[in-house]
């Protein structure tokens, strides 16, 4: 509108023609009016689409919240106890006893008996505990031998005091958990004598597993890595593995 005003400033300087000021004068009415109701209209279409926006439902976001998936809770699956564990296993291997008694059948109850302890049994970790810093002075493929051969012998030396287990035979003391660690105390009483037998597991991949058992206060694992300490010392790995495989095949 001020260039309108100022144009027309301009051209009354021209001259002082009667009809050009009477066509400058027409012109700036006009153009003033036009002006004004360009300014009201569009000032007010430009209230109503800010109202609109401003009371406008996000149609997008709506949408996107509609269609988007619910998050999906997932429920952390609870650790079967230690206890549970060595309960479970134990009734099995009373069962297999049951099943499968004297000593006719010792190959076929200690393979089966092999089968029900294997899952509960973190051989890896017994085998590693057991060679203790030795463990790492040795290469990849003599640790994996060491644990197929010494896991056999262990699974047998511990199969030995349990494929007489009957039922009644069998008490439980209790579980203590620490951590990731735990020990379920147990006691057998065979033929008039009683021992214990306690379990100490590990919680690991979510599940609790042996890693080392305790047979009248004796840890097999603490047991085995003082007699091999004492054979590497003084005859080296390979003198190990050679004894090993010797008991393990005559256990």
């Amino acid at each position: 509108m001020n260039k309108v005003i100022r144009i027309f400033q301009s051209n009354s300087k021209m001259g002082s023609n009667p009809i050009s000021k009477l066509y400058l004068t027409v012109a700036l009415i006009c153009a003033t009016s036009l002006a004004g109701w360009l300014s009201a209209s569009f000032g007010i279409a430009l209230a109503e689409q800010a109202a609109s926006e401003a009371t406008a439902t996000p149609v997008a976001k709506v949408e996107a919240l509609d269609n988007s998936a619910a998050p999906v809770v997932t429920e952390k699956k609870a650790l079967v106890s230690p206890l549970a564990i060595i309960k479970d296993t134990v009734t099995k291997v009373i069962k297999t006893n049951s099943e499968l008694p004297g000593d006719e059948n010792v190959t076929p109850r200690r393979a089966k008996l092999r089968e029900i302890i294997n899952p509960h049994f973190n051989f890896d970790e017994m085998a590693k505990r057991s060679l203790g810093v030795n463990w790492k002075n040795i290469t990849p493929e003599q640790q994996v031998d060491f644990v197929a051969v010494f896991s056999n012998l262990l699974a047998k030396t511990y199969l030995q005091r349990i494929d007489s287990v009957t039922t009644n035979v069998v008490t439980y003391s209790g579980e203590k958990i620490e951590g990731e660690t735990a020990v379920v105390k147990t006691m057998i009483t065979h033929k008039g004598d009683q021992f214990p037998i306690d379990y100490k597991m590990l919680s690991n991949s979510g599940a609790w597993r042996v890693y080392d058992v305790v047979i009248e206060n004796i840890g097999l694992v603490a047991n085995y890595r003082n007699e091999f300490a004492g054979i590497i010392r003084k005859e080296g790995f390979d003198a190990l593995m050679k004894k090993l495989r010797t008991k393990s095949e005559g256990a």
